[in-house]
């Protein structure tokens, strides 16, 4: 009867450890899983839900040190003003407030009515002309890489609402800020969802634009179609470059605009061996992507 009554015992205590064993690793395996901004993780089961077409996209290049629009101011930086349907952001500031200010006032778009900021990362290029924003739309949420604490700091200085991102989150219909990578420093990234597949919005990529790219596809399973922004590779040997670009178009991108960091090696690579992908770019240049048919084109 002794013997029974341990067997049972010992029994029912594995039981209640497999159960807490398998109550951990769900727990710890949620925890891993991107999140939105209500909270709710954005699981296989409930992508749909959030990842929604956008049906216009337009991106136009406020801040560059490249060269389009020959009217416009260039600076070492970056700043894109997106418009994802009814909502508008803008992803990263310049260098300071004069560039942002004087491009986008002679292109005639009105930062005062943006719905919200998102910040690649913390480097003086792409955060300095916060202050300008600041005093257009005092209290406006602004994302920025949760491991990020100076920029947070920063930007509560500023009057302004910082939002840490860690996990991927939806901050819009079809519209995410894809979670952050360690380059250093840490650095977040915007993709959007359009009918043509996901146009992903870069600052400099310190841990490489493919990283970027990898983390889209795998966390939403969705094909990429384009990307622009910075892609840290001015410096790069040019094997380096190549093999970027060769692995961004295997990867499927129909357009690829390397702008700002990404140096004249890519794009002059890009230009040569894939002039239908290669997309140019600069201060001033506007992308649009819209429609159920996926029409784009570039001005």
């Amino acid at each position: 009867m002794r013997i029974r009554s341990i067997v049972i015992t010992c029994s029912l205590a594995l039981t209640l450890a497999l159960i807490a064993s398998a109550i951990f690793m769900n727990t710890h395996i949620q925890q891993k899983l991107p999140t939105t901004t209500t909270g709710e993780k954005v699981t296989s089961s409930i992508m749909k839900k959030y990842a929604t077409v956008v049906n216009y996209l337009e991106l136009t290049v406020l801040v560059d040190n490249y060269s389009y629009n020959k009217t416009l101011v260039t600076a070492w930086g970056l700043s894109i003003y997106c418009v994802a349907d009814n909502v508008t952001f803008l992803f990263d500031t310049g260098p300071d407030d004069y560039a942002l200010c004087r491009n986008s006032e002679l292109l005639g778009i009105n930062l005062s009515s943006i719905d919200f900021v998102v910040l690649s990362h913390e480097h003086g290029d792409h955060v300095g002309g916060l202050n300008y924003v600041a005093k257009l739309r005092r209290g406006i949420k602004v994302y920025v890489p949760s491991s990020s604490r100076d920029l947070i700091s920063y930007v509560s200085s500023l009057g302004l609402n910082p939002v840490p991102v860690h996990n991927t989150v939806t901050v819009a219909k079809g519209v995410f800020i894809v979670g952050e990578v360690y380059g250093p420093p840490y650095e977040i990234a915007v993709a959007i969802n359009t009918s043509k597949g996901f146009v992903v919005v870069v600052g400099c990529s310190h841990a490489g634009v493919t990283t970027f790219l990898r983390k889209v596809s795998e966390e939403f399973g969705g094909r990429i179609y384009a990307v622009i922004g910075g892609f840290h590779l001015f410096s790069a040997p040019k094997d380096l470059v190549v093999d970027v670009a060769e692995e961004i178009v295997d990867m499927g991108a129909r357009k690829i605009y390397p702008i700002h960091c990404s140096g004249d090696y890519i794009r002059h690579y890009l230009a040569v061996n894939y002039p239908a992908i290669y997309g140019d770019g600069g201060v001033g240049m506007r992308v649009v992507v819209e429609g159920s048919g996926g029409s784009e084109k570039e001005e």
